[in-house]
C-alpha cells in the first residue's frame, strides 16, 4: 500500500507558508517569479550582471542576514545539509584556485551567485515560508505559461521575452528558423536549453506530493503541451531523451497509470504517424520526419535525415565526436583549467572548434579533471542518495528527483549549460527541503501516537 503525504508540519503552529513577516513572504515569491520566468538578461549591469532575479535574491539575503532570527534558521538550515556541503567545499574549491590561477574571476563568482546562493537560499525558502505543494503548483503554473507561449511563438515568431532584454549584447536571447520553421526559446537562451527546461517543469509537475503519487497525466493534456514545446524547439536531442524518461517514470507510476501511460504513448504515436503522413509535402512533415531520422542516424550511423534536409544534423553530431577527443588533446592541462572565459579555438578532425556544445567537455576544458570530476558528484550523490529514500521509504518524490537529474545529465552531454544549471541547484535544494519536511513529519507522528498512548495508559 503506498504512503499518503499530508502537508508536512500540519502540527507545528509556526510552519512554512505561514510567514510572519509578509514584506519578506511576498520578496519570496517574487525572487521565484524572476528566477523561474524572467531571462537573465532583464536588468542591468554594474560591474556584474544584476538581472531580476539576481536583485531580488540580494533583497531576500538582505533581510535574512539583518534579522536575528532569519538569520539562525538560515544558518541552520546551510549546517543540515552536512555531506553536501563537502562536495560544495570541494567543487567551489576547484573553481576557486582555477580563477585565482587564471585571473578569472567569473569562473568562481558566477557559480556563487546562480549556484551556491540559489541553493541555500532555496533551502531556507521551502523550509520556513513556502509550501514544497505550493511551489510544485507555481511551478506548473509556469509550465502552462511556456507551453502556450510554445504556441504563439512558433507559428508567429513572436517572443515576449525578447522585449525584456535591457542588457542586450552577448545575453540577448537567440531567436532562430531551421529549415523554414520557427525554433522557440521564450525566456532561455537557445532553443535546446527550452526543450530541456520544459522537460524539467513538466517532470516536476507530475507529483501528487500530498498523495504520494506520481503521476504523469497528473495534470491533463500537460503531456501533450510537453511533447508540443520541446518539439517546437527544433532539438531532436531532448525531445528524444524526454520520450525515453517519460517510460522510465511509467514503470514507477501505478499499475493502471502505466496501462494509461503506453495507451496515450501509442495514440500519440498514430497521431504524430498521421499529421507526418499528411503533412509530407510541406515544412511541418518534413521537420518531423527530419528529428525522427536524424535521431536514427545518430544511433545507427546511418543518413536518412539527408532525404529531409538533415545535413546541419549530420554535420552537428560528427562536430560533437570531434569535441569528444578534446580530452586526448595535450594542450589543455589535467589538473588545472582554462578558465570559465576562455575561447575554444581548436581543430579535431578537420573540424575547427569553436563552441563546445558538450557541457563535460567544457568542464573539463575550463577546470580541468578535478573541476569535472567534482561537478559530477554534485550529480552523482543526489542521485544516489534519492534513489536509496525511494527504496527505503517509498516516497515518489525521491525517485522523480533522480530521473529529472539524469534526464538533465543526458542532455548536457549535446549542448552547453547557458544558464541551465541554476535548475539543477534548485532540484538538490528541494530534495533537502523535502527529506527535512519528510522528516519532521515522522517525528510528529511519532510524537502524536505516544501522547495517544500515555492518554490510553
Amino acid at each position: 500500500m503506498e504512503r499518503v503525504i499530508s502537508e508536512p508540519l500540519k502540527f507545528n503552529k509556526v510552519t512554512a507558508g505561514v510567514s510572519r513577516d509578509k514584506f519578506f513572504h511576498n520578496c519570496c515569491w517574487l525572487w521565484l517569479f524572476a528566477f523561474f520566468v524572467l531571462p537573465d538578461a532583464f536588468g542591468f549591469r554594474f560591474l556584474f550582471l544584476f538581472s531580476a532575479k539576481r536583485i531580488m535574491m540580494f533583497i531576500c539575503y538582505a533581510q535574512i542576514l539583518s534579522n536575528k532570527d532569519k538569520y539562525n534558521k538560515f544558518w541552520h538550515a546551510m549546517k543540515s545539509v552536512k555531506y553536501f556541503n563537502i562536495f560544495i567545499i570541494l567543487y567551489m574549491f576547484v573553481r576557486l584556485y582555477t580563477a585565482v590561477f587564471r585571473l578569472d574571476i567569473n569562473t568562481f563568482a558566477g557559480e556563487f551567485l546562480d549556484g551556491i546562493m540559489v541553493f541555500y537560499l532555496f533551502i531556507y525558502v521551502l523550509r520556513e515560508e513556502i509550501e514544497i505543494s505550493s511551489l510544485l503548483k507555481f511551478i506548473y503554473g509556469v509550465f502552462l505559461f511556456l507551453s502556450i507561449h510554445s504556441f504563439i511563438e512558433y507559428f508567429t515568431g513572436f517572443n515576449i521575452f525578447s522585449y525584456l532584454d535591457t542588457v542586450g549584447g552577448d545575453l540577448s536571447i537567440a531567436t532562430g528558423v531551421r529549415l523554414g520553421l520557427n525554433r522557440v526559446t521564450a525566456n532561455c537562451h537557445h532553443p535546446i536549453h527550452f526543450g530541456i527546461y520544459m522537460t524539467i517543469l513538466f517532470f516536476l509537475s507530475c507529483i501528487d506530493y500530498k498523495n504520494n503519487k506520481l503521476d504523469l497525466f497528473y495534470h491533463k493534456g500537460a503531456f501533450f503541451l510537453a511533447l508540443f514545446a520541446i518539439y517546437s524547439s527544433g532539438s531532436r536531442g531532448p525531445l528524444g531523451i524526454f520520450l525515453g524518461m517519460f517510460i522510465v517514470i511509467l514503470l514507477f507510476s501505478n499499475k493502471d497509470q502505466r496501462i494509461l501511460g503506453l495507451l496515450i504513448l501509442t495514440f500519440s504515436i498514430i497521431i504524430i504517424a498521421g499529421i507526418t503522413f499528411v503533412n509530407l509535402g510541406n515544412a511541418i512533415g518534413r521537420n518531423i520526419m527530419r528529428m525522427l531520422t536524424a535521431s536514427i542516424d545518430g544511433i545507427f550511423g546511418t543518413t536518412y535525415s539527408y532525404q529531409y534536409g538533415g545535413e546541419r544534423y549530420i554535420d552537428s553530431t560528427l562536430y560533437r565526436e570531434a569535441l569528444s577527443k578534446v580530452f586526448k588533446v595535450s594542450y589543455f592541462n589535467k589538473f588545472i583549467g582554462r578558465g570559465i572565459s576562455y575561447e575554444l579555438s581548436v581543430v579535431i578532425d578537420g573540424y575547427w572548434l569553436r563552441s563546445c556544445d558538450n557541457s563535460y567537455v567544457y568542464y573539463y576544458i575550463a577546470t580541468a579533471y578535478p573541476g569535472l570530476i567534482t561537478f559530477c558528484l554534485l550529480f552523482a550523490v543526489i542521485i544516489v542518495v534519492s534513489t536509496v529514500l525511494y527504496v527505503k521509504t517509498k516516497y515518489k518524490i525521491y525517485i522523480l528527483f533522480a530521473i529529472t537529474i539524469i534526464n538533465y545529465m543526458i542532455n548536457i552531454r549535446y549542448v552547453a549549460l547557458m544558464g541551465t544549471l541554476m535548475y539543477m541547484w534548485m532540484i538538490f535544494a528541494m530534495f533537502f527541503a523535502v527529506k527535512y519536511k519528510l522528516k519532521r513529519k515522522k517525528e510528529g507522528e511519532e510524537k502524536c501516537n505516544l501522547n495517544l498512548l500515555k492518554k490510553t495508559l
